[in-house]
């Protein structure tokens, strides 16, 4: 399966953000991550004994609270950028020497585990860079061991109403990416041998500016567009005016997250 000229796109521009990610990764991820890590705690006296890996460490937020709790497993640690997966490396390396964790370049959607070893897949904020996700999913439940857990995080296609409303307001095509459906995401794993369970969180984040919010994305990486529509500088300067205004009175933007805890059955 060989990367598409997209996924090209979105490694070279987390790349690029590697350096200044930390400074400019927002609330919802930040939350986002400290979330998936509680619902960690809860699960992980029902893992069988096996190897844990983290899809898409980024600067290592999410590696960090793996070390602490499960230091004792092979930890696999992977992203689909070689510059993310170096500062993860230097952030965790300044507080944990394991012999038994390894970092690795790994996309994760093309990702095809040749065993069934795996305690724990944890991944936040990375699902939505996939461009099939459901065969992901599925290669991903085929690398659990029985009673093995899949965490993830991401933002769901209920994302930015203020800035859905504003375009709206305007007559403007909504030029943000497509985002996952929990629902359908639900549905399709009711078919799979695994037991599902989910809920959704809405984040505001206040900005400044509208305009502060879209630099913030670029900042991090996240401002690649995968869509073909492009509004011209006459457009985006109206975006930004009637997006301040919605924001305002939604009191910021907001994201919502879905959580994902996918528990491979035991028989």
């Amino acid at each position: 399966m060989e990367r598409t000229h997209a996924k090209c796109r979105i490694e070279e521009a987390f790349g690029q953000a590697a350096t200044q990610y930390d400074q400019g990764s927002f609330g919802a991820k930040k939350n986002a991550r400290a979330r998936l890590l509680e619902e960690l705690d809860r699960v992980c006296p029902e893992l069988p004994s096996g190897k844990v890996i983290e899809i898409g460490c980024g600067t290592g937020f999410v590696t960090q609270g793996l070390v602490k709790k499960m230091g004792d497993r092979p930890l696999e640690i992977t992203d689909l950028s070689q510059s993310m997966l170096a500062v993860c490396q230097q952030q965790v390396s300044q507080t944990s020497h394991s012999s038994e964790m390894t970092f690795r370049t790994l996309d994760g959607e093309l990702w095809q585990p040749i065993s069934r070893s795996y305690a724990l897949i944890i991944s936040s904020f990375v699902v939505q860079w996939f461009e099939q996700l459901e065969p992901a999913l599925d290669r991903w439940i085929s690398a659990l061991k029985p009673g093995g857990k899949i965490l993830i995080s991401f933002p769901t296609c209920h994302s930015f109403p203020e800035w859905k409303a504003a375009c709206r307001s305007l007559d403007l095509s909504f030029t943000g990416n497509l985002l996952p459906d929990p629902g359908a995401i639900a549905q399709f794993l009711a078919s799979r041998p695994v037991q599902t369970q989910y809920w959704q969180q809405s984040i505001g984040i206040s900005f400044a500016s509208s305009r502060d919010f879209f630099r913030s994305l670029k900042q991090i990486g996240a401002g690649t567009s995968l869509s073909k529509t492009r509004l011209s500088i006459s457009d985006f300067k109206q975006l930004v005016g009637a997006l301040d205004e919605f924001a305002s009175l939604s009191e910021g933007i907001h994201y919502d997250v879905a959580y994902f805890t996918i528990s491979r059955n035991k028989i």
